[in-house]
């Protein structure tokens, strides 16, 4: 079995090729001096709701997406070697088809900043025969210390590590590897990805520990209620207590709580007057921050609040409004730095055509491309009455009118 084979062979553990070499949940924001990906963002991933859901919602939307072939002036043609191409995006390894390796890709590119594909060339032959993402976590990048410019690569080589073996990708077979970059930039060294989550990494720890906090207070919260000796009651038999005994008592103490194999109020043999000793969440107000810090997330990650469920009437009137502009803004961008991670991948320059996602067939953008024609209807009958009315010339009214094309 080849490297790449073995690399491929991840996929069949999923979530444990990524989750290696982390053992804690650790936020600080990562600073690439080692240019190593054995960092924090898979807990991110996993350990914070926003971040999870956001980037499955974003690598479900990519996916919807039609691949089509476009040339120079981005319009649909039909190219023979775009078939052949596609057949082997439609079965890019043994493990995945079309729909999984795109959402593989946008799902790296978000945690991470970037995903590495490396395209698999029989040797003797130009067409690639498959390709898999390397997980980022089994990646360390080394670049090139002289100056970039000019440079054929920036980079000197990668070094993989799956289930403990190692390799590393130098020389040509470099031109193997591409990297698909998504949209943020590292101000300190541009040729270097840069992880979303670096910018809003305060905010998803701050997610994760009112939902730990939370999780605490429901499951351990506690008696409800003490029932305490009444003055002059019991008098002496409230002692200084040993750490042993202390312990003892923390441990009696969660027994008690809000679930319903607990007990709720603490119960005692001599006089008590009862005391109630706990708070709700919300009287504790550990929801009022958590939804700010879910809209910072839900920003970062280019999603419109009311997509992530939290409220935001100031500025959307519909979900729909809301959808339209996260494919605008946010899918369709980002799956054209996919597709020129194909055309680079495929060479298509050489074949004269380049790749395009189309997502003009989903429903709420149908609606849109109706509303344009109607608009451009009326349009043009208004102006149709002022050029007959002496008001506008044919080209004045031409001029117009293609702001409604």
């Amino acid at each position: 079995m080849n490297i790449f084979s073995r690399i491929a062979k991840a996929y069949q553990i999923g979530a444990n090729v990524l989750k290696s070499n982390i053992s804690a949940i650790n936020y600080l924001p990562s600073s690439f001096a080692s240019i190593s990906y054995k960092n924090n963002y898979y807990s991110m991933y996993e350990e914070c709701p926003a971040v999870g859901i956001g980037v499955l919602k974003k690598s479900q939307a990519i996916s919807t997406g039609k691949i089509v072939a476009i040339n120079d002036k981005e319009e649909k043609i039909t190219n023979a070697a775009f078939f052949k191409d596609l057949k082997v995006i439609d079965n890019p390894n043994a493990y995945q088809n079309r729909s999984q390796f795109i959402k593989t890709i946008e799902t790296f590119m978000n945690i991470y900043g970037v995903a590495y594909v490396y395209r698999i060339v029989p040797i003797g032959f130009k067409d690639v025969k498959s390709m898999v993402v390397i997980p980022n976590n089994a990646i360390t990048v080394n670049y090139k210390i002289a100056s970039y410019i000019n440079q054929e690569s920036i980079v000197l080589s990668y070094q993989i590590n799956l289930f403990g073996m190692s390799y590393n990708i130098t020389g040509d077979d470099l031109n193997n590897m591409i990297p698909i970059y998504d949209a943020a930039i590292d101000l300190k060294d541009v040729i270097k990805p840069k992880s979303r989550l670096d910018l809003v990494y305060k905010n998803i720890e701050n997610i994760a520990f009112s939902i730990e906090s939370r999780q605490t207070t429901i499951k351990n919260r506690g008696a409800e209620v003490l029932l305490s000796p009444e003055r002059g009651d019991a008098a002496g038999i409230l002692t200084a207590l040993h750490p042993k005994e202390i312990d003892e008592i923390q441990k009696e103490y969660r027994k008690y709580g809000s679930l319903s194999n607990q007990w709720h109020t603490m119960i005692t043999k001599i006089p008590m007057r009862a005391t109630k000793l706990t708070r709700t969440p919300t009287e504790l107000g550990l929801f009022d921050s958590e939804n700010a810090d879910y809209r910072a997330v839900a920003l970062a990650m280019g999603i419109p609040a009311p997509l992530m469920a939290l409220p935001d009437t100031s500025k959307y009137n519909t979900y729909l409004e809301a959808k339209k502009e996260f494919y605008d803004d946010c899918i369709i961008p980002e799956s054209q730095s996919i597709a020129e991670g194909f055309d680079k991948i495929f060479n298509t320059k050489e074949k004269g055509y380049s790749f395009m996602f189309d997502f003009s067939h989903l429903s709420f953008m149908q609606e849109d491309k109706k509303l344009k024609a109607d608009t451009y209807a009326s349009m043009s009958n208004s102006m149709r009455a002022n050029i007959d009315a002496g008001i506008l010339t044919i080209d004045e009214a031409k001029e117009i009118l293609k702001g409604y094309e």
